[in-house]
């Protein structure tokens, strides 16, 4: 059993760690007992004896700012966004909850079902991407099981394959256990096909990039589909992360609910 978060209103009383992030420095002040208790990387720098604790400054100059900006956003409201705009444009101190999350003015819709923003070059799942790694990095588990389990429910959403670039940076960046290797591996097998791949989004140059690992599990998966493609069927909640027995069983009966009108769609693909 996770331990509960300490209450916003103790929180707010107490001190507060700046954290520099990016290149740029930009300037975070987060409050210490809510970064504590969610990373254990922040834990042992803040409580231990590391210079950082005696400064209570901490410089992450190879994180992107977005990402912390997902991350800060999460610490404070337990809620990870679920607007396009809030993962890929600006901050989300900019995010506006009522907005429809369209993207207007881009020239090609993308295999995702959503726009690629052409001012940063990022797709909404790159981002998860990127924010489950984080989370991986500095062991903030209960946010990366936030962050993974929206990917799951935003694939499973949109029926349709993964980005090469969102499969490279995975697959370089998560350990080989990653549920979310083996939902990209299982995602790409179902609905891939080779009308998914674009030339204006570089999709064609990026085959020769994919990974050995990527290839090898996507190979040795049609293989299974065609032996028994009944017993290969997508199932949602197998690709989520559960923090007890009790919430897996719930998600299961969720997702079993959820999905019903849903399944026909997945297993079509799978077969194609």
């Amino acid at each position: 059993m996770e331990n509960k978060p300490p209450p916003i209103n103790v929180v707010v009383l107490n001190s507060v760690v700046v954290i520099e992030v990016g290149p740029n420095k930009k300037k975070y002040y987060v409050h210490k007992d809510l970064l504590t208790h969610h990373s254990e990387y922040f834990y042992k720098t803040l409580r231990g004896s590391w210079i950082e604790n005696k400064n209570q400054l901490i410089a992450l100059e190879d994180v992107e700012p977005k990402i912390f900006d997902i991350f800060v956003n999460w610490l404070y409201t337990q809620e990870i966004p679920k607007d396009y705009d809030a993962w890929t444009s600006g901050s989300v101190e900019d995010y506006d909850a009522s907005t429809s999350g369209s993207v207007e003015d881009h020239d090609a819709s993308t295999s995702r079902g959503v726009e690629i923003d052409k001012n940063f070059g990022l797709s909404e799942d790159l981002m998860k991407i990127k924010a489950y790694v984080f989370g991986n990095r500095f062991l903030a588990h209960r946010f990366c099981r936030a962050v993974n389990n929206s990917l799951v429910d935003s694939a499973f959403q949109e029926c349709s394959s993964f980005y090469y670039e969102e499969i490279i940076y995975a697959f370089e960046n998560l350990p080989t256990g990653s549920r979310i290797l083996t939902l990209l591996v299982d995602i790409q097998c179902a609905f891939w096909n080779g009308s998914s791949d674009r030339d204006f989004g570089g999709e064609i140059e990026l085959r020769a990039q994919l990974p050995h690992d990527f290839l090898i599990r996507y190979m040795i998966r049609h293989g299974r589909i065609k032996e028994d493609p009944e017993g290969t069927e997508l199932n949602r909640c197998s690709y989520h992360e559960h923090s007890s027995e009790e919430e897996k069983k719930a998600c299961e009966e969720k997702c079993k609910q959820e999905d019903l009108g849903r399944s026909y769609c997945c297993e079509q693909n799978s077969q194609s």
